[in-house]
Parts: structure tokens; sequence; C-alpha cells
């Protein structure tokens, strides 16, 4: 190994060695999951070791190529030991930040880098402002730092920085090493994918084989989930017997054996209420006691359930609220890849919103965020709602086929990295919807919450934990904010 490379040696062997520290600490988390075995313990290992060295190829093969046309005269020049020096420490700061952002992502969704953690990064403001707001950001930037500092520190006692940059290493003592590592980079980049880490049986067993960063970088260039992997399935001719078996209404029928195509009569006198569609962020029936919940967490959701139509046996078919509102609107189980509401031409499609029009309604989507995130705002206007948001003002002002509401400063009492309180949001839905009655046309208002999702935080005195201190508080906020809600509507 020429002295030119001692710098890159030290990089490799840093990042191998907190790779190493990573894929611990989520064997940890995961050790309840996986199937427990010596030889998958050595396997899930040495499949990482081999995925963090590909991961690795990909910035030493840039890295090398500057080392190899360097010429011996400008070894250690002001200028080589700048542009070395800053970009050591960025990158190094880079992967330590990927690291340690591993390992709250695997707690909230047991897996490596995938489109989630792609699709979050469209949306900078929203996500660094929930970091900031759910971790004690000047603690994890005081942590990298140290860790950065270490890094550096270990470099140079090494004498790392000294050998690259007081050496008269030739072209050509440079060039096998640069020859080695470019002819890797190749072959990994061009024969390995992230797929063959998926030697297990057990899916966390697979996920902890990989390399989270290149897990990221798959995910983005194949931009979409393995659905076989999130969602169980069933063969087509099994799912149509049990629609044969479950739909026997005698005023509901199949078309076809084979087809999802249904027919509905209906006999009765026709109604045309005002509807008022509430999406609840994040609820789980488990907090519920109409579901065998232990606490008394959602007492108004509970009373509704003993007085009102209440569905037992409907469940969502996505993992995150995107799908559930993809579900809602447009009647489909979870879609491989993006969700359609992000996706192209997603405009004018037959949406619950398409039944409402027929019947003579106005449609209007209620978020206390900026519909921005997650494309919701173009999604709903594009197919004939109109928008109540809190836009933020420092976003380009869209235009939409339809009508866009701001909720205002004087609207609100509390607003987070997400949305404004689900009081406020509430409020506001009423204020508006009392404008839709006077103009004696049927409105459905399809409203979307955000309290209930981290950092778990709003307005204070409103429930008896504290803002921001984990999801049972913000469960118990949501369900107060119904109540109040309820109460309201019908004076």
């Amino acid at each position: 190994m020429p002295k030119r490379f001692q710098l890159l040696k030290t990089f490799s062997l840093t990042v191998l060695f907190f790779a190493f520290i990573v894929r611990t600490i989520l064997y940890i988390l995961a050790f309840k999951y996986v199937d427990f075995s010596i030889i998958n313990f050595i396997k899930i290992f040495f499949i990482g070791f081999f995925f963090d060295i590909g991961n690795l190829l990909y910035l030493l093969g840039i890295y090398v190529i500057y080392l190899l046309i360097t010429p011996t005269r400008f070894h250690g020049s002001l200028v080589d030991k700048v542009i070395t020096k800053f970009l050591y420490g960025l990158f190094l700061f880079v992967f330590i930040f990927s690291f340690l952002a591993e390992i709250p992502f695997w707690q909230e969704y047991q897996r490596r880098y995938n489109f989630i953690a792609v699709d979050y990064l469209l949306y900078t403001y929203e996500v660094v402002q929930n970091i900031h707001q759910s971790f004690p950001l000047p603690l994890l930037i005081g942590v990298i730092v140290l860790i950065l500092i270490l890094s550096i520190r270990f470099a140079s006692k090494k004498e790392a920085y000294k050998k690259t940059f007081n050496n008269s290493d030739s072209f050509k003592s440079k060039l096998i090493p640069s020859f080695i590592i470019l002819i890797s980079l190749g072959l990994y980049h061009n024969f390995i994918t992230n797929s063959k880490a998926e030697v297990f049986s057990n899916i966390n067993e697979n996920e902890l084989a990989k390399s989270g960063m290149y897990s990221f970088f798959a995910a983005y260039k194949s931009n979409e989930l393995n659905y076989n992997e999130f969602y169980p399935t069933l063969p087509n001719n099994k799912v149509y017997n049990l629609l044969l078996r479950n739909i026997q209404s005698p005023n509901d029928s199949l078309f076809t054996k084979d087809n999802i195509l249904r027919y509905t009569k209906n006999d009765s006198t026709e109604l045309k209420p005002n509807v008022i569609f509430i999406g609840l962020e994040s609820l789980n029936a488990r907090f519920m006691e109409a579901f065998n919940g232990k606490k008394n967490w959602t007492p108004t959701l509970d009373s509704l359930a003993n007085n009102s139509i209440f569905f037992t046996n409907l469940y969502a078919t996505g993992t995150r609220t995107i799908r559930g509102i993809e579900a809602i609107s447009l009647a489909i189980p979870h879609t491989p890849g993006r969700s359609i509401l992000k996706r192209e031409n997603n405009d004018n499609l037959f949406t619950i919103g398409e039944i409402f029009k027929k019947k003579g309604y106005s449609r209007t989507f209620f978020y206390g965020g900026d519909g921005h995130f997650h494309n919701m705002t173009n999604y709903f206007s594009y197919n004939g709602f109109d928008i109540v948001d809190r836009r933020k003002l420092h976003r380009l002002k869209e235009e939409l086929p339809t009508n866009r509401t701001r909720i205002e400063d004087d609207e609100m009492v509390f607003e987070n990295a997400w949305a404004v309180s689900d009081q406020d949001l509430y409020n506001k839905v009423l204020k508006y919807a009392d404008k839709q009655h006077q103009q004696k046309e049927p409105f459905f208002d399809f409203i979307m919450t955000s309290s209930n999702h981290k950092p778990y935080t709003y307005p204070d005195n409103v429930v008896d934990i504290p803002s921001g201190t984990n999801m049972h508080g913000s469960v118990k906020y949501l369900d107060k904010s119904l109540d109040e809600f309820l109460k309201k509507a019908k004076k």
C-alpha cells in the first residue's frame, strides 16, 4: 500500500468499524425476531461485511482517481491538504450521521433504509423540523462531532495525514491499488444487487445482512418497495372464492366468478346528508377498549363504537398514512412502488369524491399541515377537491384547478413540525362547514389529522400527559379533540 493511500486505508477501516457496531446494535434490537443460530449469526456479519465494502467502494472509487491523477510534486501542497482534509471530514460526518440514523429508522420500520427513507428525503423541511422536535438535536450533533473528532485523531495518531501528504509515490506505484479498487467497484456495481443479501428465510436477518446506505441508494434507483416482502398475498382463485362466499346480500352480487365488478341495488329512499370523514393519523385498534385495549385512552371513540355503526372486521391495507389515504379515496389495496398520490397521471381518477360529485356534493380536503407533503394538495385538487391546509409561506404558490384556503396564524394556537393541532384543524373545519351549509349544497369534507405523530406534541393542559412525552399522550389528545369537535358540531 503506497503511503499516498494511508488516509484511504484509515477511512475504510473507520467506516467498516462503525458499520460493524451499528449492525451489532441492530442485531440486538431485532434479536427476538430472528431465528438465532451460530451459523446464521456468522453469515449475517460475513454478508454484511461484504456489502459494507461494496458500499464503501463507491466513495473510494472517486477518491482513488484523485490520488492517482495528482502529480507527485503536488503531494502535500496547500490545495491538496485543503481538499483532502475537508472531504475526509465531510464524508466521515455523512457516514457517521447515516449510521446513527439507522437505529431510530430500524426501531420504527424494522428495516434498513428503503424507499420510505427516500420518500421522506424529498420533504426536507418537515423531516428536519420533526427531527429537531423529536430528538435532543444539540446532543445528537455533539455526539456526531465527538465521534468525528475521535476518528480524525485516530487517523492522525496513525500518521495517515503525514504519510498521505509527505511522500514521493510515483504514478506507477499508485496504479496497482487504484486498478484493484476500480475493478472491484465495476464488478460490484454490475453484478451485485441488494437482493443478493436476502439468503435467509427470516426477513429481519435479510435486512441485517444489508448495508444501510447501499440499501438507500438501491431503493432510490428501484423507486419501489418489495410488495411480497411487506404484504402476504393469496392466489387469485382463492380470493374470488372468498369474495363469492362473503358477498351474499340480497341487493349485492358479483357480475362474474373471476372479477371484482359488483352490482348493488338500492330499494330504499336516497338521502343526502352532509358527510364529514375524519382520518385519524396512526391510530391503532389496540388503543380502544372496544378492541380489548387495556387502558381507557379513547373514551370518545369507544362511546361511538357503542352508539353507531361499528365495523370490527375492516383492516388497513398499507403501512403508512399516505397508503391509508390512497385506499380510502380510491378503494384499492396497497400498490407496489410509489403511492398513487405521488405518481404521474393521477388526476381525474374515480375517487370517492367522484361519487359524491355525481350526487351534487361539493368536496373539500382538510389537512393541518402543508398539503405539499406527500403531494396531497395536487392529488386532491386535480381530482376535484377544494383544499384547506396550512401552506408554508416559503413555498411557491401553486396554480391549482380548485380553490385553496390557508389556515392563517390567527386561526391556530399550536403547531409542530407536521401541522397545527387537531383542535385548530377541527375549528377550521366547523368554520368552513358553516359557510358550506349556508350555500344550501350538500358537502363532503375529508379531514386528515396529524397530532398522533412523532414528536407527539400538542397544546398544554388538554390531557393529563405532558406534551411530547409519548404516543399515549397524543392518542388521548386525539380522542379529546374529537370529543370537543363532536360536541361543537352538534350545536
